[in-house]
C-alpha cells in the first residue's frame, strides 16, 4: 500500500532524502585562533600597473611647478618693467593749445626741468601751477610712459585796455582777468593796440586777479549795446565810465557821446538814426549830450562843437 499518490512527471517523484549535516564542519577559509590571513600576492602584471599610475601622478606636479615657475618669472620681470619706466627721466613734454605763450615759458610756469624722473612729477601740481599763470585759462598736464609728459592748456586772450588809477594799461579778458600790466605809454603789439579802452577806473589791477571795478561793468554794457546796434569798435573807441550815471564814449569818429546809463539802448539807438540819417546835422559836432533824453528815446539833444 503506497501513502503517496503516483503522480507523472517531477511532481510525481518521491523526493530524496537527505541525512543532517554533520555536527562539526569545518571550514574551508577558517583558521586557528591568533592567525591573520595574508594579503594576496598580486601578479606581475598589477605591479607594473600600481608603478605606471605613480609615475603618471608625478607628471602633473612637475607640470603645476612649471607652471607657477613661469607665472613667477613673468611677475618679476612686470615689476622691474614697472619700477624702470617709473624711475625713468622726464625725456619729452608735448605742449598743444598754447598761441601766444612760448613753450619754455609754459615749461617754466610748470616747474619743470632737467634731472627729473617721470614719477616724480605729480601731474595735478604741475597743472595747478600752470594754470595760476595770469594766460593760461586751465591746464591738463598727464603722463605717458615711457619718459612723455602732455600739457594741454586754454590761453585767456585780451578783449579790453584798461587805463587804471596808477596810469597803466592793464589787458583783461572776458572774465576782466588782468592778463598783463604795461606802462601807458610803453610798445604793445599792433593787435593789442587795437582793442577799445576803458578809463576812469579806481580800482588796482593786479594780474591773474578779476579787475572788480564798477566802471568796467558800466563800460561792458556799452560794449555789449555797440556790437548789438553792429556798431563798429576799434582802437578809437574810449569809454569812460567813471561816472555812476553817464557814460562817456569816444567813437571812432572822435566824437564825444554823453548817455546816462540807465537810457543807453534807446540813446544809441537814436544815435545811430542821426549818424545814417541826418549826416549833415553832425557835422562839425564834437559832444553829442543824451543827458536830457527820456526813457522812451525822446527829449531835448544838445549838440556841441567842443569838448566841453
Amino acid at each position: 500500500m503506497q501513502d503517496y499518490k503516483t503522480r507523472p512527471g517531477s511532481k510525481g517523484r518521491k523526493p530524496l532524502s537527505r541525512g543532517p549535516p554533520p555536527r562539526f564542519q569545518r571550514r574551508k577559509d577558517s583558521l586557528p585562533p591568533g592567525f591573520k590571513p595574508l594579503a594576496p600576492t598580486p601578479p606581475r602584471a598589477s605591479r607594473l600597473r600600481t608603478m605606471c599610475q605613480a609615475l603618471g601622478g608625478v607628471r602633473p606636479r612637475l607640470g603645476v611647478l612649471a607652471f607657477a615657475g613661469v607665472l613667477l618669472w613673468l611677475g618679476a620681470g612686470l615689476v622691474s618693467g614697472g619700477v624702470a619706466l617709473w624711475s625713468g627721466p622726464l625725456e619729452q613734454v608735448i605742449l598743444t593749445g598754447n598761441t601766444t605763450l612760448a613753450p619754455g615759458e609754459v615749461i617754466r610756469a610748470g616747474g619743470l626741468g632737467g634731472g627729473l624722473s617721470l614719477g616724480s612729477v605729480d601731474p595735478y601740481q604741475v597743472a595747478g601751477r600752470i594754470a595760476a599763470h595770469p594766460r593760461v585759462r586751465r591746464a591738463d598736464v598727464r603722463r605717458l610712459f615711457p619718459g612723455r609728459l602732455r600739457i594741454r592748456i586754454e590761453e585767456r586772450s585780451p578783449e579790453l585796455r584798461v587805463l587804471t588809477g596808477d596810469g597803466r594799461i592793464a589787458l583783461v579778458d572776458a572774465e576782466n582777468v588782468v592778463l598783463s600790466l604795461a606802462p601807458q605809454e610803453g610798445p604793445l603789439p599792433g593787435n593789442l593796440r587795437a582793442l577799445p579802452l576803458v578809463t576812469g577806473l579806481t580800482a588796482r589791477a593786479v594780474p591773474s586777479t578779476v579787475l572788480g571795478d564798477p566802471g568796467l561793468a558800466r563800460a561792458r554794457g556799452a560794449m555789449a549795446a555797440l556790437l548789438e546796434l553792429a556798431y563798429p569798435i576799434g582802437a578809437r573807441t574810449v569809454v569812460d565810465g567813471g561816472h555812476p550815471f553817464l557814460l562817456h564814449l569816444r567813437l571812432p569818429e572822435d566824437r564825444l557821446v554823453v548817455i546816462p546809463y540807465d537810457r543807453l539802448e534807446p540813446a544809441l539807438r537814436t544815435y545811430q538814426a542821426l549818424v545814417e540819417g541826418e549826416p549833415a546835422l553832425l557835422e562839425g559836432v564834437q559832444v553829442v549830450d543824451f543827458g536830457a533824453l527820456d526813457a522812451a528815446g525822446g527829449g531835448r539833444l544838445l549838440l556841441r562843437r567842443g569838448d566841453r
